[in-house]
């Protein structure tokens, strides 16, 4: 019998670290229970197509584990993770004998899904300012296309439909997984500094406290405001390349 046997891992993971880290659990005899985001799961799956279609480091890292896809965002989520005992933070990671026969471990990490009453903790907000080489002098939309939207009119309309909805990965997740259905890309590689709203179009990002983003036109007194705040941090956009 496996040291581990007999206990149930929930783990909310992506990447390499987390999922290495449950991997040596399910190794010493855990049951462990990946949960993926829906339609992508976790990004790491698309870096290669070295073992049937999916990447080497990818079914390295995640043998043996059981997965699912789960809005965690969503409110209906939450009763699925509390009943599985996911949303308690720990100091480290412990184990538990509830009646059933079913242990639980839980493992320190941020949690997406709020408890009732609970709020997750609150960055600093950021103001990420249109480049400075940038000709616009007020926010344009970027030209529609009709079917054949460039990826800048994807993103304008992502962002003005929905301000403060998305955080930064997930405004790219809803613009090229959700919208232009390219799910080979490596998002964690894209850099919201770059995008050319901010290079060509003159718009500004709010990023709030909360990491959710939105537009702000250059020429607006929104604009001027968050400029004038001192408890604001300013960061600059790349540089447009404009001749």
């Amino acid at each position: 019998m496996l040291p581990l046997e007999g206990i149930t891992v929930v783990s909310l993971e992506q990447a390499v670290a987390a999922p290495f880290a449950t991997r040596q659990l399910a190794d010493l005899g855990a049951r462990v229970i990946k949960v993926e985001r829906p339609e992508m799961g976790d990004f790491a799956r698309g870096h290669d197509r070295t073992v049937k279609g999916l990447a080497s480091h990818f079914v390295w890292l995640n043998r043996t584990k059981e997965s699912l896809t789960l809005a965690v965002l969503a409110e209906v989520a939450t009763p699925y993770l509390l009943e599985q005992g996911t949303l308690q933070r720990t100091a480290s990671a412990k184990t538990e004998n509830p009646p059933a026969s079913t242990r639980t471990l839980r493992a320190e990490g941020t949690l997406a899904v709020q408890q009732p009453g609970h709020r997750q903790a609150a960055g600093r907000e950021e103001l990420i300012q249109v480049s400075e080489d940038s000709r616009a002098v007020r926010g344009e939309e970027p030209p529609d296309n009709g079917a054949d939207k460039t990826v800048a009119r994807i993103q304008f309309e992502v962002l003005a439909e929905n301000p403060y909805k998305f955080t930064e990965h997930e405004f790219y997740y809803e613009v090229h997984v959700v919208r232009r259905k390219r799910t080979d890309l490596k998002l964690e590689s894209y850099n919201i500094k770059r995008i050319p709203l901010l290079k060509r179009y003159g718009w500004g990002i709010h990023r709030a406290a909360e990491g959710k983003l939105a537009l702000v036109a250059c020429e607006s007194d929104r604009y001027e405001e968050l400029l004038a705040d001192p408890s604001v941090k300013k960061t600059q956009a790349y540089r447009s390349n404009a001749p």
